[in-house]
């Protein structure tokens, strides 16, 4: 997370690297992002693919129909097009080439 401090967004699978270097559980993993400070959202389908997103506290993930899906952090009174997201980008980028490496 501290390498993309623009993403807001980010997938399970884009940790892949460190959970294999620490040999964590898959049953695990979703533990782990809980306790480093991230919230899980509904796996969803967001414009074609569907993702189960984790996002930084003080963030809510808006997802509404025939509407752009929104993040917004009331505290700070940031809005921002998920699509427009790093993480987002990555993460569907990464399901397009099928690696985040």
């Amino acid at each position: 997370m501290e390498e993309s401090p623009a993403a807001i967004c980010f997938n399970v699978d884009m940790f892949k690297p460190i959970w294999d270097e620490h040999d964590v559980p898959k049953n695990q993993q979703k533990y782990k992002l809980s306790e480093d400070g991230l919230l899980a959202t509904p796996k969803k389908r967001y414009g074609g693919p569907t993702f189960e997103f984790w996002i930084r506290k003080g963030w809510q993930l808006q997802v509404r129909s025939g509407r752009k899906s929104m993040l917004s952090n009331k505290a700070e009174q940031l809005v921002k097009e998920l699509e427009n997201d790093d993480g987002y980008k990555a993460a569907v980028e990464a399901r397009r080439v099928g690696s985040y490496l």
